[in-house]
Order: C-alpha cells, then sequence, then structure tokens
C-alpha cells in the first residue's frame, strides 16, 4: 500500500496526497462503482446464486466481497489509506487463525468455505470503508444509499403484511438478518437527520418511523428483540445528547414513547413470554466453555457438529431437560451468541483479538461524543446508535454469519475516524450524564406504568386487537382451494379477484410421513367436587386424575411435549360493586419433552388446593401463551374434570372460540364420573367443534383404556405439511396436493425428518410458478441430502 494515514482533516478524513503514483479518476470511480453495486446485491440478496450445492455457506456473496476488496486494495497502493498500522496487523492476524481454524477443523471444508465468507465479508467491509469513503462526498453518498435500501426493505417487507398479517422475510429468509439490516441501515437516516436540512429531517424521521414498525410488527409476529432493542438504543442519545443540547428532551420523550410500546408488547401482545426461549442460549455460555477448554487455540470449525462434546457435559440450568438441549444443539449447530460461536468455533485467541479490535473502535466513537470533530459527514452517534444496536443483537443471534449483515457492520466500523482527530467543542460533562441517565431512567419508568396499564388492553381497543390478531390468520393451504387467490377485506364479506393463478403440486419420493409432534396442556380440575372422597372409599376423582396424568405422562414420545395446568386457590375480586371470582390459573409443570417420569410427588399438594370450575377458562386463556412457546409442535388440550362445579358449559366455549381461530386447539375432555347428563352433552358439543375426544373414566380401572387410545393416537403416522414460500407470505401444503399461487418465484422447506439435518434440507433452490400452469417438484430424500426435480 501506498501508506496508512493517521492524520485526519475536514472532519476526519485525510486529504489525498497527490504523487507520481496517485489513483487513476477512472480507476477510483470504477472501484467506487463495484463498492456500491456489491453493497446493493448484499442488502436485497439479489441475485441469490447457488455455487455449491448442498452448502448453506452463501458462497456467492462472499466471492463479491473479496472481488470488491481487491479491487480497492489495488486503489490503495496508489494513495494513503485512512487507517493505521495497528489496524492491518490485527486485520492479518484475525485473518491467519480464521484460516488456519477452518483448515485444521472437524470440517475442513464446510469450515473454510463459512471462513471465506465470514473474513471476505467483515474485512472487505472494513477496508472499503477505509479505502473508498474518504472523503464527505462519498460518505454522503453512502448515507443515500444506506437510506434508499432501507426504504426498500421496509416495502418489500411489509407490503403484503394488510393481506396476510405477516411481515415478508423473504429477502432473507429468516426475522435475525431482516431485524440486523434495519437497525445497521438506520445510519442513513440519521446522517440525513444530522445535516441540519429541514426536508432531510423529514425524509430521515419519515424512514425511522417506518423503520420502528417494521421492528415492532417483527416483534409481533416472531422475535421479541426487534421490539426492545429500539428502547435500549435510543438510550444513547438520551444520555449523552443529539446535535445539540435542545434536542434531548425530545430524545427523552421518544424513550418514554418506545419504553411503553414495548411495555405494551410484553405484557399484551407478545406470544412468549419474556424469559422464555432463553434456556439455550444462557445453556450456550457454560457448554460453548466447555467446548473451548478442550479447543482452546483454533476452536472446532465454524458451525462444525458439537455432538461429541455432549459426552460428559452437565447440563447447568435444573429446569433444562439435557434431552431438549441434545437436540437443540444438533438442530440449530451453533450458540446463537456469535461471540460464543466464535469462541468455540475459530478459538479463544480470535475472540480475544476480535473483540479487544471492537472495544478501541467503539472507544473512539465514545471519546469522540464528548467532543465531535467539526463537519463530520457521520457524527459520532449516527454510527454509535446503529453499532449498539447491532451489537446488542449479536448476543442473541450469530447474524455475522450472514454476509449481508457482516459487510455493513464492518462497512460502519470502518467509517470511525482514526486518531488523531481534531477536536471539536465540548458537548456536555459528567454531572450532565448523570443527570440524564435519571430523565431516561424516569422516562423509561414511565412508559412502563402507560404500556402495562389495563386501561389500554387489547380487549379495550379494537383496533389494536385487529393487528395482533393479524399474525394469527388462517395460513392458506392447499386445503384451501382458491383462497390463496382470494382477499378478503377486514369487516366485509365481499372477496376481490388477484392476479392469474398457477399451480404447485411437491411429491415427496419415498415419504410416508410421520408421527405428529403434539404439544399436549393438561388441565386438572381441582374443584372441591373433584377433591371429595367417595362414601365407599375409592380414591376421589382427583386422584385418579392424577393417576391417568402420571400415565399419560409415560406414554408421551421424545418427538412431544406435554404441561400441566390445575387451579389455584380461590380469589375473588369486586365488579360493578359485586363480588366476582379471578381467573387464575397455576402451572404445575411447563413444557416438558415424553416421556416424563416422577410426577407423583407433584400432586402429593394437589389434592389440598381448591378452585371453582369455571375458572378452566381462565386456564384456556392462557393458553394462547403457553403454545406460543411451543410453535412447531401441534396444540391439544386434554382437560379432566367431573364438570359439577359450573351452571354451564359456556365459559369453555367462549374460551375456545377465541382459540379455534388463533391457535387451532383440539381440545379432549376426559369426564371423570360425569353424572350430569346435560353437562356430558354440553362437553360433547365443545369437543365435537375442536375435532378432539370425549373420553369417560368412571372409576380407576378405565385408566388403561383411556392412555390406549392416546398411545395409539401419538403412533399414528400423518403426512407433515410442506412449507412454500413467496408472495410476501407462507403457504401449507401436503405431498402431492395441488396448490394455487400467483406468479413469483417460492422456495420450498421440508418438514422435519428423521436423519435429515437442517443444513442439508435448506438448499433447494427456489421453484418458479407461471399463472395457467402447473409445476411439479420431485423431492429425493437421503442420508447424503435432497435432490430437486
Amino acid at each position: 500500500m501506498r501508506g496508512l494515514s493517521n492524520g485526519q482533516a475536514n472532519g476526519g478524513h485525510p486529504p489525498i496526497v497527490s504523487g507520481p503514483k496517485h489513483a487513476l479518476p477512472w480507476m477510483e470511480t470504477v472501484c467506487w462503482l463495484i463498492f456500491c453495486l456489491v453493497s446493493l446485491h448484499l442488502a436485497f440478496v439479489r441475485p441469490y446464486v447457488v455455487l455449491l450445492p448442498g452448502e448453506r455457506t452463501n458462497v456467492f456473496s462472499g466471492i463479491l466481497c473479496i472481488f470488491a476488496l481487491l479491487t480497492a486494495l489495488l486503489l490503495a497502493f496508489r494513495r494513503p489509506v485512512r487507517g493505521t498500522a495497528g489496524e492491518l496487523l490485527v486485520t492479518l492476524g484475525l485473518i491467519f487463525l480464521a484460516v488456519t481454524s477452518g483448515l485444521l477443523s472437524l470440517t475442513p471444508f464446510s469450515s473454510s468455505l463459512r471462513v471465506l465468507v465470514l473474513i471476505g465479508s467483515g474485512v472487505g467491509g472494513f477496508w472499503c470503508a477505509r479505502i473508498l469513503l474518504n472523503s464527505p462526498s462519498r460518505q454522503k453518498a453512502f448515507a443515500w444509499l444506506c437510506a434508499g435500501c432501507l426504504a426498500g426493505i421496509i416495502v418489500a417487507s411489509l407490503r403484503l403484511y394488510p393481506e396476510t398479517g405477516k411481515v415478508n422475510y423473504l429477502l432473507y429468509s429468516r426475522s435475525h438478518p431482516l431485524i440486523q439490516m434495519l437497525l445497521l441501515f438506520a445510519a442513513g437516516p440519521l446522517a440525513l437527520m444530522s445535516w441540519r436540512k429541514p426536508y432531510l429531517a423529514v425524509v430521515g424521521i419519515m424512514l425511522l418511523i417506518g423503520t420502528y414498525v417494521t421492528l415492532y410488527l417483527t416483534g409481533i409476529d416472531d422475535t421479541r428483540s426487534a421490539v426492545l432493542i429500539p428502547m435500549a438504543v435510543l438510550a444513547v442519545p438520551a444520555l449523552f445528547g443529539s446535535y445539540r443540547s435542545g434536542a434531548v428532551p425530545v430524545g427523552l420523550v421518544l424513550l418514554f414513547v418506545l419504553s411503553a410500546a414495548a411495555a405494551y408488547y410484553a405484557s399484551h401482545l407478545s406470544h412468549r413470554g419474556l424469559l422464555q426461549y432463553q434456556e439455550y442460549r444462557l445453556e450456550s455460555y457454560p457448554f460453548s466453555w466447555h467446548i473451548a477448554k478442550q479447543h482452546p487455540v483454533l476452536g472446532i470449525g465454524l458451525r462444525s457438529p458439537r455432538d461429541e462434546f455432549l459426552e460428559g457435559y452437565r447440563v447447568k440450568l435444573p429446569a433444562y431437560g439435557r434431552d431438549t438441549f441434545e437436540r437443540e444443539v444438533k438442530y440449530l449447530v451453533t450458540s446463537e451468541n456469535v461471540f460464543l460461536t466464535f469462541m468455540s468455533g475459530l478459538g479463544l485467541p480470535f475472540l480475544i483479538l476480535y473483540a479487544l479490535a471492537l472495544v478501541v473502535l467503539l472507544a473512539r466513537l465514545f471519546r469522540l461524543l464528548a467532543k465531535p470533530p467539526p463537519y463530520m459527514v457521520f457524527h459520532p452517534l449516527v454510527l454509535l446508535v446503529p453499532l449498539t444496536g447491532s451489537i446488542l443483537h449479536l448476543f442473541t443471534t450469530d447474524a455475522l454469519l450472514y454476509p449481508q449483515v457482516n459487510w455493513f457492520f464492518h462497512v460502519l466500523l470502518g467509517l470511525i475516524p482514526s486518531p488523531p482527530v481534531p477536536a471539536g467543542e465540548r458537548q456536555f460533562s459528567a454531572t450532565t450524564v448523570c443527570m440524564r441517565l435519571a430523565a431516561a431512567t424516569a422516562a423509561v419508568a414511565l412508559g412502563i406504568v402507560a404500556g402495562t396499564h389495563q386501561a389500554f388492553a387489547p380487549a379495550n381497543i379494537p383496533g389494536i386487537s385487529f393487528v395482533a390478531g393479524k399474525r394469527a390468520a388462517a395460513t392458506p393451504s392447499a386445503e384451501s382451494g382458491d383462497r390463496a387467490a382470494t382477499s378478503t377485506e377486514p369487516g366485509h364479506g365481499k372477496s376481490t379477484e388477484a392476479a392469474p393463478l398457477g399451480s404447485l403440486v411437491v411429491n415427496l419420493e419415498g415419504y410416508r410421513g410421520a408421527p405428529e409432534k403434539w404439544a399436549v396442556m393438561l388441565l386438572v380440575d381441582n374443584s372441591p367436587t373433584m377433591a371429595a372422597q367417595d362414601n365407599q372409599g375409592a380414591p376421589s376423582r382427583l386422584r385418579v386424575a392424577c393417576d391417568f396424568v402420571s400415565g399419560f405422562a409415560a406414554i408421551v414420545p421424545h418427538t412431544s411435549k406435554m404441561a400441566i395446568r390445575a387451579f389455584s386457590a380461590e380469589v375473588s375480586g369486586r365488579k360493578d360493586g359485586k363480588e366476582v371470582p379471578l381467573r387464575v390459573s397455576r402451572l404445575l409443570r411447563s413444557w416438558t419433552d415424553g416421556p416424563v417420569n416422577g410426577l407423583q410427588d407433584l400432586f402429593d399438594t394437589t389434592e389440598g388446593m381448591q378452585g371453582r370450575n369455571h375458572l378452566i377458562a381462565a386456564a384456556l386463556h392462557s393458553l394462547r401463551r403457553d403454545f406460543a412457546t411451543a410453535p412447531d409442535y401441534s396444540p391439544r388440550i386434554v382437560l379432566l374434570t367431573d364438570g359439577s362445579g359450573t351452571a354451564s358449559a359456556n365459559p369453555l366455549l367462549e374460551a375456545n372460540g377465541k382459540l379455534r381461530k388463533e391457535s387451532r386447539v383440539k381440545i379432549d375432555v376426559v369426564a371423570l364420573a360425569m353424572s350430569d347428563s346435560a353437562r356430558r352433552a354440553e362437553f360433547r358439543k365443545l369437543v365435537g367443534g375442536t375435532g378432539g375426544m370425549y373420553l369417560a373414566i368412571e372409576r380407576s380401572q378405565d385408566i388403561d383404556a383411556a392412555l390406549a387410545t392416546y398411545k395409539r393416537l401419538f403412533q399414528e403416522v400423518r403426512p407433515a405439511h410442506i412449507e412454500v414460500q413467496g408472495a410476501g407470505t407462507r403457504y401449507k401444503t401436503l405431498p402431492g396436493k395441488e396448490l394455487k399461487l400467483t406468479s413469483g418465484e417460492y422456495r420450498i422447506v421440508l418438514p422435519h425428518m428423521e436423519g435429515l439435518s437442517h443444513d442439508k434440507a435448506a438448499v433447494l433452490p427456489p421453484v418458479p410458478i407461471r399463472a395457467g400452469e402447473t409445476r411439479t417438484v420431485t423431492i429425493r430424500v437421503n442420508r447424503d441430502g435432497v435432490t430437486q426435480d
């Protein structure tokens, strides 16, 4: 290279020193165009080219990143580079460690390909920014590119939301890379706002509003962090101020609004508890360290199988079953945390070197916050806000393994000025930060109070319930005929014709199906009549129910889950001046993979509890959230009751009516010596409306027959649904069934099959569908992978 420049001028940009080897204007223009084209390709991942069938890694995008880096390096040999010798040495060290780790890993070929993409996109993004984004005009052009890409991603993600109620992940196939791209591209509108021109500020504000709406709807649809991270990120400008002190109150108001929105989401709209689904991520910390202790220097290779390291490892979380953890280790492959993935996959030296480099670069930004250089195109906060959000998200995902995320993350790092930097005017002191910290804390606290207030519950705001319910709308399927071709306006029964349709038929060669994966919630009625002893000394109905549950737990297969709910102590409240029973339910056992043993002790205290039978409705209301923690399983309720505690089954029917629309839950009733014929008829009606089963147990001897019925249910082989993604939504179909689709490209997602890993099932190429044509796709599955004709 011509040289590494530490000098900063014109807002943190080194002057271009002319000389005999100064870059030719046409060469610089070509390199810049290549950088922009590669960035556009990565922003939308189009075209998506599979160079190596069977490999999940996006090798094509990685090669484009390397090509852009090589062209930029040709330019670097002709002029000074905006970087330091230390940055160059760290880069070379990371490359050496990663390449060596890949070559010596447990899976050399696959790991080396992933290293190629990781290093190509990360190093390429950082040094392309250092070499090419070397002037205010280029940085302004890049800010506009980010803003334009952000607008395109928002439109692509939400264009069909009014019809489908789902955010479209087709660009990136999953929600995590979409969240990362939205956070990183927020640098574009933030930069526009920092230039202090009214029309640019309006454009920037509109884009940020669109970004937050997309993140919020993504949170409702799938991923909690999409809602929580913006609130945490906004605390940065609230603490340190914006571009002038007068903007701090605006930041605090926004922090209050986002805190209220996040609290409202967590308390009313979230389909999963905030602490649920985190066991695997928490358990990954000790497990990754367990691997790193055995391979401390070079790791085991990126995304190398970790099955053999389960031997001798003890699960640290007591409530997290070993069988569940083992299955998730085999399925997920990585730690769902990019830093843990680096530690176990590439070794401790790589993690330490990369983390130190990241800390040094972020420390420069924090120093610049106090005295920002004058006329910086990317104000320190413009870079710090998206980078902070991205890093927070990286603690829950391996998003840097996506080349598009890795590229733009390191481009923003490459925009951080190299020292020394001309000092600007001091913006704040330590006292100011403390005062703003107190104000930010108060804003968050008030937002949480407002967001969780029951006056704003969805039931009291019809419009909100419509938005929250869109996610759970029925998914068009092969059985729905032409429903995929029509749309119905909310609130009206009027259908409008859509575009001309084509057809898709997917055949799975040699595939008969598999047993259904059930998530069974057992609702045990522990009302006073259930706990009453029989005059002839026979066990109580509640004891019979407990014996049934113990036997049921022993026959649940390992592919299914079960959980147990009962009713807690009777609690009363007042409404309209009258005393009414509160809807209270107690979760005795959370979701556990079958078979389950040792449940007898769990019921030792059940008979002592008192409850009122109409509280069953409360338990059913809570099941929407219960089943949201097992999204890949078919929901089923087994209600064990004598039916004598209520005047009617209307509360059950009402609760079931809501569940049928949103969760399609089958409800079974195990009637325990139910003597009232009218009550039996009501419960049979309840069962018939959901496709469930009605089983009568008059005495303890009937338990075995009831359990035999469930054993047959668990063993029944059914063809699993195939998911088809495209046209902004997802469809489900069965093998051999015709599915009507609009014209476009669609991806086929196979159901879970024994012996077929997630990697091998994720390489099917897209299928083009044209109007008026029927496309038949035959998929052959074997232990080596899948092929598609």
